[in-house]
């Protein structure tokens, strides 16, 4: 995936998405 230079955004959108993923797993039994 490649994206423009000079966005932060989709690093802060993988790193929240990456958040997410884990908060499900530890709330998983």
């Amino acid at each position: 995936m490649s994206y423009p230079k000079g966005r932060p955004w989709p690093a802060l959108t993988t790193h929240m998405t990456t958040g997410f993923k884990i908060k499900e797993a530890q709330e998983l039994p």
